[in-house]
């Protein structure tokens, strides 16, 4: 637990630095809260325990949400027309991005899919990881072309592209 809160801090510490602006930061990184907590509601509706497997799982899934984060900010910030506002260069950003997050992240779900529903021996102590994983990324994507774009255009309303 102290390494995910450890983990959370240098995540908003990273996008204050990479950023120099407090509200992308708070953004991103309340974006990077999200799939680990659809992932703990996964786990409670499958029925499966919080242990150390899960919880690795949880903080990969944090891992990737942010990784995903970052490259949505970065496809929004090289957006310059000159003439548009931050709303038309969110939607324009996130538009570039839902291919690369997509098969990312479907590619990545696929792979544990053998794990979570226990095709060979020895998987029953991967699948907790493989289900937090698995639940997290379907979370990571969906926060990351829903969510996080409504974060920017919330806390960041009136910034001049």
């Amino acid at each position: 637990v102290l390494a995910f809160f450890t983990g959370i801090v240098l995540i908003f510490l990273t996008s204050i630095f990479l950023s120099n602006r407090f509200a992308t930061a708070f953004s991103l990184t309340l974006s990077a809260l999200i799939p680990p907590s659809v992932g703990l509601i996964g786990l409670g509706i499958f029925g499966i325990a919080l242990d150390v497997s899960s919880f690795s799982g949880l903080i990969s899934v944090t891992g990737i949400a942010v990784a995903n984060g970052f490259m949505a900010w970065v496809a929004i910030e090289g957006i310059s027309t000159g003439k548009g506002n931050y709303a038309s260069a969110v939607l324009a950003g996130m538009q570039s991005r839902v291919r690369p997050i997509l098969m990312t992240n479907l590619a990545a779900m696929a792979g544990f899919i053998p794990i979570a529903i226990g095709l060979a021996e020895g998987d029953e102590i991967l699948r907790p990881f493989s289900i937090a994983v698995i639940i997290g990324l379907f979370g990571s994507m969906f926060t990351t072309l829903f969510v996080m774009p409504a974060f920017f255009r919330i806390f960041i309303p009136n910034q001049k592209v």
